[in-house]
């Protein structure tokens, strides 16, 4: 979002945030440019650090250099605001869509000088690294919408106003190898599914894991979150078990990863705990090998 000139909130020992919605009239949609690879937002300081880093580490780490991983929806809910784009949504809905076409280039076009700047094919897959390992080893045709969510709008809004911006990332890239949302997605995931070449679809502690294996195509994974307090850290063991039994029966015969990541305090014995239940039960549940999509 600073990219388009919001301000970035800095506050020890949280991660940043976002400030005020740049988009107060509509009118200034027709003001915002696309982004700078150099001089937009923070990121002079983005290429001061990268620099500063490489220097340090002299070739022995690799430093990647950090990509676009929010969907259009995402960036479009922190220019405009959250309330202000609801409304927007039924009082001016083309708005909307000039909106998440612009993001939608200004993504692209932010991906193009990034793989330019690296001398890397735009399209390769992964070509850098999120906060995290594992699953987010970060490809650029990848989705990260937590403002996606079916709490929050019908299918049908989903289907008028995000998912055609999003098919249009996808199709770019020759598909998506990886759609996130931390929201409940039991309504929306069907229409998710349909997203050419999807291969990793996020299963949120909100959604139901028996629905989401039946709304997606048959090889993709189900990345399957545990909550955090609910299922780990204020769990007993039976709750854990009785939690992560549930998951392995509604993904038996799919590829499937279970996750409890994102644990920032707590006793360190909890999660001890949960990692021996969770290899039991998978033991016990004497899984068959599947094949997982390949992008």
């Amino acid at each position: 979002a600073s990219l388009f000139g919001v301000e970035p909130i800095y506050r020890p020992g949280q991660e940043p945030c976002f400030g005020a919605p740049v988009i107060k009239e509509k009118s200034d949609l027709d003001k915002l440019e696309l982004p700078d690879f150099y001089r937009s937002g923070i990121m002079p300081q983005v290429h001061h650090m990268y620099e500063k880093m490489q220097e340090l580490v002299d070739g022995q780490i690799e430093v990647s250099f950090p990509g676009w991983a929010r969907g259009p929806w995402s960036v479009a809910c922190m220019l405009r605001g959250f309330t202000e784009i609801y409304i927007d949504m039924m009082e001016d809905p083309d708005f909307v869509h000039r909106l998440m076409q612009f993001l939608v280039q200004a993504k692209l076009h932010y991906e193009q000088e990034r793989a330019k700047f690296l001398g890397l094919d735009m399209k390769e897959q992964p070509t850098w690294k999120y906060i995290y390992m594992d699953y987010r080893e970060v490809a650029p045709s990848d989705l990260y919408n937590d403002e996606v969510d079916g709490a929050l709008f019908s299918v049908d809004t989903y289907r008028e106003f995000i998912f055609p911006y999003e098919k249009q990332v996808a199709e770019y890239y020759g598909g998506c190898r990886y759609y996130h949302s931390c929201g409940k997605m039991d309504t929306l995931l069907p229409q998710v599914g349909q997203l050419p070449g999807i291969k990793i679809v996020h299963v949120s502690a909100w959604t139901d894991v028996a629905k989401a294996r039946a709304a997606v195509p048959e090889g993709t994974t189900l990345q399957v979150v545990m909550h955090v307090q609910d299922d780990v850290m204020d769990a007993t063991e039976s709750h854990m078990r009785e939690r992560l039994t549930r998951v392995v029966d509604a993904c038996r015969g799919v590829p499937f990863i279970i996750c409890a990541d994102t644990i920032n305090n707590g006793p360190i014995e909890k999660v001890q705990d949960w990692l021996a239940i969770a290899r039991e039960v998978l033991e016990e549940a004497e899984l068959p090998d599947v094949q997982a999509a390949v992008f």
